[in-house]
């Protein structure tokens, strides 16, 4: 903002005596000087009124700059924080993670891990801790201190990778109708930013979250579950249990 500043300037003025007698006049002799001195004090206020002036419109100048800082600031800020589309960030898969399905049927969460073709998982079923493996096509399941290797076509323990089983969420994200979603904001996840998109669709509702570092998938809302993935390509090899 520009500010006038208005400037005063007051000159005093001496007066001459006159007289009759010859002192007098001495006297007026001796005050002669005092017009110049006068005339100096003038001229020094007229020479201090252009910078109070150029200080002013040096000011407003500056003010006017900085404004205009400002505003550039603002739009290269609002610029910088758009947000990416789903099919924008291009989310990473690879069959190499760790999950945590909670179910509202099971008390506890189903966690596990995928690595290649090979899959276990840990679940508590009354009271008991069950461990089911598919290790290069054979199941097992580890339960009560023993190893049981599982005969094909027998189904055993309970069966969650189908759920947590990455591909089918990498095949929902990568739609169309996925691939346009916009964040509706930002969370904070065990330390981890992520972006969130929510889905809704006639059938159901699913929210994605997405790191926004990492762009890897962290978590999955669903019908009142939840599946977390961790440890994307950091899974050991996966080998049978027995």
């Amino acid at each position: 903002m520009l500010r006038a500043v208005a400037v005063g300037t007051s000159l005093a003025v001496a007066g001459c005596v006159g007289g009759g007698d010859d002192d007098n006049g001495e006297e007026n002799n001796t005050d002669t000087p005092e017009p110049e001195t006068e005339d100096d004090d003038s001229e020094d206020d007229s020479t201090a009124e252009p910078p109070a002036e150029e200080t002013d419109d040096s000011t407003g100048e500056t003010d006017d700059e900085g404004d205009g800082t400002s505003d550039q600031t603002d739009e290269e800020s609002e610029e910088e924080t758009t947000e990416p589309t789903l099919g924008e960030l291009e989310v990473a898969f690879e069959n190499n993670y760790r999950f945590s399905v909670s179910v509202p049927q099971l008390g506890e969460p189903v966690t596990g891990a995928f690595n290649g073709g090979n899959f276990y998982s840990v679940v508590a079923v009354e009271g008991e801790t069950v461990r089911t493996y598919i290790v290069d096509g054979q199941q097992y399941i580890v339960a009560d201190g023993s190893c049981t290797p599982v005969p094909s076509g027998t189904t055993g323990g309970v069966d969650v990778s189908s759920l947590a089983d990455a591909d089918t969420v990498e095949q929902d994200v990568t739609t169309a109708e996925s691939a346009s979603l916009t964040p509706s904001g930002t969370t904070t996840i065990d330390g981890m930013q992520t972006y969130v998109y929510e889905l809704e669709t006639q059938n159901t509702s699913v929210t994605y979250y997405i790191g926004v570092e990492s762009q890897r998938l962290r978590r999955v809302e669903t019908q009142g579950s939840t599946i977390d993935y961790t440890d994307w390509g950091a899974v050991d090899p996966i080998t049978a249990p027995c």
